[in-house]
This record gives C-alpha cells, sequence and structure tokens, in this order.
C-alpha cells in the first residue's frame, strides 16, 4: 500500500475519459489539476505556493522537516520568533519561481499574516488528499 500522501484516489480522475487509452497529456493534466498550486495575490502579482508533492525531493524533505518542528513546538511553550521563523523558512521554500523571500517581506514578518497564509496554503494542499477509509 502507497503511503498516504502517495494514494490519490479514483474519485480525483473523475471528468476524464474513462477508457483503455489515457495519454501522457491526460496524465499531465490530471496531475496538474490535482496538485494545483495555491495562489496569494499581493500588489498586482500572483505568488504560487507549490503542494508539497511537486516540490524536488530535498525542498520537500526540508518542508516536511520544518511542519514536523512546528508540530512538536506546538506541545511546548514555543518562541514566537523561532515558529515565525519556521514558517516564513516553509512559505520561502513552496513558493515557485524563487520569490520566497519577496513573499515573506511583503508578509512584513508579520506573524498572524504568516500564520494565515501558511494555513490557507496547508488546507488548499490537503483537499484533494484521500483520507484512509475507515476499518
Amino acid at each position: 500500500m502507497l503511503p498516504f500522501f502517495l494514494w490519490v484516489p479514483t474519485t480525483q480522475l473523475e471528468g476524464f475519459a474513462m477508457s483503455n487509452n489515457f495519454s501522457l497529456d491526460d496524465l499531465n493534466q490530471a496531475i496538474d489539476t490535482q496538485y494545483a498550486p495555491f495562489g496569494f495575490t499581493a500588489n498586482g502579482y500572483t505568488y504560487s505556493l507549490r503542494q508539497v508533492l511537486r516540490l524536488a525531493k530535498s525542498e520537500r524533505s526540508a518542508v516536511v522537516a520544518r511542519l514536523k518542528d512546528l508540530d512538536v513546538m506546538s506541545d511546548t511553550d514555543p518562541d514566537e520568533d523561532v515558529i515565525l521563523e519556521i514558517m516564513e523558512g516553509i512559505l520561502s521554500v513552496v513558493t515557485a519561481d524563487y520569490r520566497g523571500a519577496e513573499l515573506v517581506q511583503l508578509l512584513g514578518h508579520d506573524i498572524i499574516r504568516v500564520k494565515m497564509l501558511l494555513e490557507k496554503w496547508i488546507e488548499a494542499s490537503q483537499a484533494g488528499e484521500a483520507s484512509p477509509s475507515p476499518a
């Protein structure tokens, strides 16, 4: 069985011709639809925040490690500056076209803005994920 984050339910392929032929274009379209980036628009520019599975392996590892750090820190009395640094680091990595630093600057190192944008990205990234079915 595939790890939960690699499993794509067949319902995600709805809207695509179900036949004995499935082309590379069909596959790419299904992937682009399922794993579309989350868009955040500010000052007339739309920043694309990529989903974790669309990141390079090294970027994905860094993001997963930082997300785990946030999870662990939620169980303690964390330093606000450390949390902000971790969240900004995640946004920097997932923002496409090397515009992560620009996005972080735009947010003004405001912990509420950063937290809310990160939560929106996580929510959008998980919207298409499959939940394990109850046994």
